[in-house]
């Protein structure tokens, strides 16, 4: 004999004793208390026993009942955690991605499109983040960022690119004030970014010329409203390269001194814990594109 009663008279039931109520329970699965009703009552048919005893509006369980709710709550949650791992295999869960806004905007976002064709089943979700990071508690898989090693332990750290910068202005500003060498850079309005107030002096010190005196000038919240305020022709500012690329060759920003490097390493990091196969073609793929592309 065939002992398995109906799925959804036992959905029924298992909703109905775990919630002590027909009406919650009907609730809970979009239907009606007649129907919940009704579906217990088949069950109980099926089996031959009572499974509630009804006192006023509270269900309460007979032994029979009790005998059967853990079974039957068991089951569901077997049931439902084996249809989430067959829904993560069948649509792989999207890769977070988390960094600083401004290499989203003009590094990560202009290269998309070529992941999407590399890898046309991984969505991946950016969000605007820089460190520190706690990967489990944050939900971010993967953080771009830039910075000086030592890393943080519990980070799987791939560097994927030294970083070159430089002062950048509209060409503009430019022509009314030449910039031949560092001093010159002196008399025009220098423009700078809260998250790196101290660029200036390190480039003073990256060219050889660490008594140069470049402080003062406008400071922007994001390092995105400095390099916008630069291509506007409101000042200077000192820019990585590989964030004005597009600017320098569209002929929308110039660097009258070149670039130099700053010590700093753009990367990539996870959580040690963090093999499985999406970080790792992310990875790939981002190396692939630092490689030829930088």
């Amino acid at each position: 004999m065939n002992t398995l009663p109906p799925l959804n008279a036992l959905r029924a039931f298992e909703a109905a004793a775990r919630l002590h109520s027909m009406t919650a329970a009907a609730r809970e699965l979009s239907v009606t208390h007649g129907a919940v009703s009704r579906q217990i009552g088949n069950l109980e048919d099926y089996l031959g026993v009572s499974l509630f005893h009804r006192d006023g509006r509270r269900l309460r369980l007979t032994r029979a009942g009790e005998r059967l709710f853990p079974a039957a709550r068991s089951a569901f949650e077997l049931l439902s955690a084996g249809c989430r791992q067959a829904l993560a295999e069948a649509r792989p869960v999207p890769l977070q991605v988390a960094s600083p806004g401004t290499y989203l905007l003009r590094w990560l976002i202009p290269r998309l499109h070529r992941w999407q064709a590399h890898a046309p089943d991984l969505e991946v979700r950016l969000a605007t983040r820089a460190g520190p990071v706690d990967f489990r508690r944050d939900g971010v898989d993967v953080l771009i960022d830039v910075g000086k090693p030592p890393w943080p332990a519990d980070w799987r750290v791939t560097e994927l690119f030294h970083e070159t910068f430089g002062p950048v202005a509209s060409p503009a500003l430019l022509a009314s004030q030449p910039v031949e060498r560092p001093a010159d850079l002196r008399i025009l309005p220098r423009l700078h970014t809260t998250s790196r107030m101290d660029a200036w002096q390190e480039w003073a010190g990256a060219v050889g010329e660490p008594e140069l005196a470049l402080a003062g000038g406008q400071t922007f919240a994001q390092l995105l409203y400095m390099l916008e305020a630069a291509v506007a022709g409101i000042g200077v500012a000192l820019a990585p390269a590989v964030l004005v690329r597009e600017d320098l060759a569209a002929g929308r920003l110039q660097a009258p001194l070149g670039f130099v490097a700053s010590g700093s390493v753009y990367f990539m990091a996870s959580a040690p814990e963090a093999a499985d196969a999406r970080v790792g073609v992310f990875r790939d793929w981002l190396l692939a594109e630092t490689e030829i592309r930088k």
